[in-house]
């Protein structure tokens, strides 16, 4: 009896262990099933973005190869241009040499038509009415000069220029700029009696070298001395200073060519070559043998008589008191020559890119100029408006009026900009989102990345600087 109830119990407990070892199968098994739906359903979405990742790079891929040759296809066009624009140009120069040479021969009495036609770059615009009194635009060819001019230098040149251009005809008005502005500074306009000493003088002086320059004569029209010239400059009382865009002029030696009526020089001024004449050349390549027989050659041949003497004296009799004049009225410095010589000194490359900064009070530019200093001394940069733009692939024009309303740039350490920068290029920010805000550049590395790490993790492909600006309430709202 009690073995029979012993093998029940015995039964009972099998069948039970059996039981709990079948559910505990079929739970094990059910596990196992969802952690293999979840992997299937984790490596099918793996694929399909992999596959998506290599069509974009396809896509991307073919957008840059198409890019590249139509900028390919656009670099020839324009290589095709130019070259036919050069070749146009040269046959329209060298039919007009040709009708110079037959004007000057006497074959043809008409002038050629290419000195009655106004060339302007905009026809369509209205005319500057600077350029309409001075014929010289700002933003034309930059003219070379050199800082250390001088008075005794002009008077040089007036002495040099002057006797070379009498050999074609007699002149009426001499005039040499003596302008801050580089369009305007070292021009010289020579106005002849005659249209036909103007051509001569055209065909036998341009592009021929004078003191290692090339020489570039240009046709002008002058409606008006009295409207060209600054006549407060003549008083020393231009308010404008180096910004006039009126014509501030040498005063002449002897006070020739000083009016504005077509005055006559005087004929007793002797029309001898000057000693300084080998500055006058046909090519760059100075003859230096030439010009020591030639001065030795005078030496042997100066027999001269007293009034010869005399007329040489009443040439240069007033240069003392040229150069006291000169001296005694010379510009003071002021505010405005203070704020332009920093600017000068910032390192820019350009007169557009300097001209922004003329906005700035004295202060900001004096801080802007230290840290460009540091930044030199350092070997960091030139100008942060360059490196900036250089690390955005951006031009400088795009970027110089935003950084002068921005000028914490040039409060910030180049490590905390450096850094900020790579952060955010690194994160795939683009270059014009970055240059229209550039306060971002104001917060740490260290936060811009976590920052930018947070938003992409929500789903976000396109990043943009106000997000890094983003409160910290906003974040996790949209967290």
């Amino acid at each position: 009896m009690l073995t029979d109830f012993y093998m029940k119990q015995q039964e009972l407990e099998l069948e039970l262990l059996l039981e709990q070892i079948t559910k505990q199968n079929e739970e094990e098994n059910e596990k196992w099933m969802r952690a293999e739906l979840i992997a299937n359903t984790r490596w099918k979405r793996l694929l399909e973005e992999r596959e998506r990742h290599k069509q974009k790079r396809l896509e991307q891929e073919a957008k840059l190869k198409l890019e590249w040759e139509l900028e390919q296809k656009q670099k020839q066009i324009e290589e095709e241009r130019i070259a036919a624009a050069k070749e146009e140009l040269k046959r329209k120069q060298d039919i007009f040499m040709n009708n110079l040479d037959k004007f000057l021969s006497g074959d043809s009495d008409e002038p050629p038509a290419e000195l009655k036609v106004m060339h302007e770059t905009r026809p369509d615009a209205a005319l500057c009415p600077f350029f309409s009194k001075t014929a010289c635009c700002r933003f034309d060819i930059m003219l070379e000069y050199e800082d250390n001019d001088t008075y005794k230098e002009f008077k040089e040149f007036f002495y040099d220029v002057l006797s070379e251009f009498e050999k074609f005809g007699r002149i009426i008005q001499f005039k040499v700029c003596n302008n801050y502005e580089k369009h305007l500074r070292g021009n010289t306009y020579v106005e002849f009696a005659e249209l036909r000493s103007a051509v001569a003088a055209y065909r036998s002086l341009h592009t021929r070298w004078y003191g290692g320059r090339q020489l570039s004569l240009q046709f002008c029209l002058i409606s008006s001395w009295k409207n060209a010239v600054c006549g407060l400059q003549l008083r020393r009382r231009c308010p404008k200073g180096r910004a006039c865009n009126f014509l501030h002029v040498f005063r002449n030696p002897n006070n020739l060519f000083n009016g504005y009526n077509n005055d006559v020089p005087d004929k007793s001024r002797s029309s001898q070559s000057s000693v300084r004449s080998w500055r006058w050349s046909e090519s760059p390549e100075t003859d230096v043998h030439k010009r020591i027989n030639s001065s030795r050659s005078d030496r042997s041949s100066s027999i001269t008589t007293t009034s010869d003497k005399r007329r040489r004296r009443s040439r240069y009799s007033d240069d003392d008191d040229d150069d006291n004049h000169h001296r005694r009225h010379s510009p003071r410095r002021n505010f405005d020559s203070t704020k332009a010589r920093i600017v000068l000194d910032l390192n820019l490359k350009s007169p557009e890119d300097a001209l922004p900064f003329y906005k700035l009070p004295l202060r900001t530019l004096v801080h802007i100029h230290n840290t460009t200093k540091d930044d030199v001394k350092k070997g960091f940069c030139q100008n942060r408006l360059y490196y900036i733009s250089s690390r955005l692939k951006v031009p400088p024009s795009m970027l110089r009026e935003k950084l002068v309303k921005r000028t914490f740039i040039y409060s910030l350490s180049f490590d905390w900009i450096e850094k900020a920068l790579d952060v955010l290029l690194e994160m795939n920010v683009a270059a014009d989102r970055i240059m229209r805000d550039l306060w971002v550049l104001k917060y740490h590395h260290e936060t811009i990345r976590e920052r930018l790490v947070r938003v992409k993790g929500m789903g976000v492909e396109n990043l943009y600087p106000w997000m890094v600006r983003c409160s910290e309430d906003i974040m996790n709202r949209c967290g």
